[in-house]
């Protein structure tokens, strides 16, 4: 079993690339399980063929701007 969650981090607001509609998530420090994100979605990955669907959806939504040396560098961390 492979789980898939994609978050980014732009301008200290965090989104889910899987569902930017949900807006700017929190961080939860749980002194079990470490930091979470609240209401972040994973998908169940199916296969390889799902996998490449989910990892396209999250490149269409990260941000993304020109630079002098890249026409397309990524704004979130």
């Amino acid at each position: 079993m492979l789980k898939f969650l994609v978050l980014e981090i732009y301008n200290e607001n965090v989104v889910d690339l899987l569902n930017r509609e949900s807006g700017s998530l929190r961080l939860l420090d749980d002194p079990e399980r470490g930091t979470n994100v609240d209401k972040l979605i994973e998908e169940l990955v199916k296969d390889d063929q799902h996998l490449r669907h989910l990892i396209s959806i999250c490149e269409a939504q990260r941000r993304v701007g020109e630079t002098a040396l890249n026409d397309k560098s990524s704004r979130s961390h």
